[in-house]
């Protein structure tokens, strides 16, 4: 079960570490595309699992999500270039630089207070930076990842990137 997800994603992941920028900001403008159309079923999964009210879940679950991805499309390119540091006296003569760099497949273990937000978060710092991601969520959020790990298949199916990116 865990072995065979990680394989997935890790056969996935393969072929979107070489993924350019523009395909990653494609994904994430799909995904946002389909978190404001379908913000109110997401926020009525959120409060039918989480027992918050519709208020919290449109403003602590599609807002701060919404504004990740915003962020992210606008500005992940640049966080994730590379990067000259500054090496001190001492050091003078070598030089510094920060590369960043796909890893793989990562994990994410995510509580149940934010169902919405707490898989989707995760998901978008791992996908924008190259990496597949398999999600561990609480046991009391396990109802609503199954509408939302069939939304981020379609999610990634239509942004043409590989649907195994994301294992649940």
């Amino acid at each position: 079960d865990v072995a065979a997800a990680v394989g997935r994603a890790r056969v996935a992941q393969a072929a979107w570490a070489g993924s350019t920028w523009g395909a990653r900001r494609r994904l994430l403008r799909t995904m946002l595309r389909f978190v404001t159309e379908n913000q109110r079923a997401i926020a009525r999964v959120a409060v039918r699992e989480s027992g918050k009210t519709m208020v919290d879940a449109i403003f602590g679950e599609i807002l701060v999500t919404c504004e990740k991805l915003k962020w992210t499309i606008a500005h992940g390119e640049a966080a994730l270039r590379p990067e000259r540091r500054p090496t001190g006296t001492l050091a003078m003569t070598k030089r510094v630089k920060v590369e960043w760099r796909p890893v793989g497949v990562v994990g994410a273990i995510v509580p149940w207070n934010y169902p919405f937000h707490n898989v989707f978060n995760p998901v978008i710092s791992a996908l924008f930076a190259g990496n597949g991601i398999v999600i561990k969520v609480s046991e009391y959020a396990s109802w609503s990842t199954l509408y939302y790990g069939r939304a981020l298949r379609a999610i990634l199916a239509a942004a043409g990137a590989p649907t195994d990116l994301v294992q649940f």
